[in-house]
């Protein structure tokens, strides 16, 4: 939709984010609310973070709610990051 080019799934390190957009070296992790609430989730995606910011990448998290209910919100988000 927003013509940028990306790659889904793709190994970064040793993890595997779900959005990549390598030209601006950006991550987008999309969060399901259920999976991605506890607090050992909330531990996990810190590390995740930390390792990728090492890395050089910038990370941007929007929960599977707000993609579902504000499509519009998520791809200014994107947008503003690249």
């Amino acid at each position: 939709d927003l013509g940028i080019k990306f790659k889904a799934n793709i190994k970064v390190g040793l993890l595997v984010p779900d959005v990549v957009i390598e030209h601006s070296r950006l991550i987008v992790e999309c969060d399901g609310d259920y999976w991605h609430s506890s607090l050992e989730s909330k531990r996990r995606s810190k590390w995740r973070d930390k390792q990728l910011k090492q890395l050089g990448y910038k990370v941007l998290h929007l929960w599977g709610s707000e993609i579902t209910k504000n499509l519009e919100s998520c791809k200014r988000k994107i947008l503003s990051k690249v």
